[in-house]
């Protein structure tokens, strides 16, 4: 699992990606990549490899639910107001965009929604708090993943 956020130039066939208009379907193209790249790198398959592209990072699955920032922030510590109304205009937490001012890690540091939030601590904790039902119900492209996981190791 990685971050789409600032993917580095050099990463496999980005130049080609760029020219794919859906995010999906460029995450797609992008993770068949790398498993392309490994594999010709390599020379041998990897079929248990299934690399997942996380638009736009991470943190979007944090806006997964306010109801786990509420559980675990006071209300000095977080701007539960402005958390709720990012999360009602974003039903799907994946696609909080990322601009360099308002991807989801931005929004949530420097004390923009949450007093001192640490991307690894907090992060963290927050999506432990969620649960993972939750974020696979409002993650589509991250819960496709999961179940892939869950299919191939049946």
């Amino acid at each position: 699992m990685i971050d789409f956020y600032a993917l580095p130039n050099d990463f496999p066939r980005y130049e080609e990606a760029k020219c794919i208009v859906n995010k999906s379907e460029r995450l797609s193209f992008l993770e068949k990549a790398i498993v392309e790249d490994l594999e010709t790198t390599q020379n041998r398959t990897f079929p248990d490899l299934m690399p997942y592209i996380q638009l736009h990072e991470f943190e979007a699955l944090v806006f997964a639910s306010s109801e786990a920032i509420k559980a675990l922030y006071s209300e000095t510590e977080a701007k539960f107001d402005e958390l709720d109304k990012i999360i009602s205009e974003y039903p799907n937490p994946e696609d909080i965009n990322d601009d360099p001012s308002t991807a989801p890690s931005k929004r949530l540091k420097n004390n923009q929604l949450i007093k001192g939030y640490n991307k690894v601590i907090d992060g963290n904790l927050i999506i432990l708090e969620t649960g993972i039902d939750t974020i696979l119900q409002k993650c589509p492209r991250f819960s496709k993943w999961v179940e892939t996981i869950i299919e191939r190791a049946k």
